[in-house]
């Protein structure tokens, strides 16, 4: 099972990716708990550790500053990456508004489950 879950993954990162897309390198453990989704940056950012309360309907956005509700984000940010994050069942969802490799990403099955998401796709393995 692992297998398909892993080949899904791969398949649906080169489906959604940016072909020559400027990248920036950074490593975030993702973490979430029911509704609280914590992360820790160890390559990257300007912040080490956050936390934020996922609500209904609203999405996050992360960069290398910290986390931000959607609605109060600047439209032409200055950031070298920043992406949308979204609830999904079981899991998150990430949607890239720039410096990644992807263009989306969802996982699931155990939310709990320590996740490592850098500028080319999210994983259960260690960069």
């Amino acid at each position: 099972m692992k297998f398909v879950w892993s080949t899904a993954f791969i398949l649906s990162s080169f489906l959604f990716s940016y072909p020559d897309t400027e990248m920036t390198s950074f490593k975030i453990e993702v973490k979430r708990g029911g509704d609280l989704v914590e992360m820790k940056c160890t390559e990257g950012c300007n912040w080490t550790e956050l936390s934020f309360q996922l609500k209904k309907g609203k999405a996050m956005v992360v960069n290398e500053l910290g986390a931000y509700e959607k609605s109060a984000y600047p439209s032409e940010p200055d950031v070298k990456f920043a992406f949308y994050v979204n609830g999904s069942p079981n899991g998150l969802s990430f949607e890239s508004i720039n410096g990644t490799k992807w263009k989306g990403l969802t996982y699931g099955r155990k939310p709990s489950r320590l996740m490592y998401l850098d500028e080319t796709g999210v994983s259960s393995n260690k960069y």
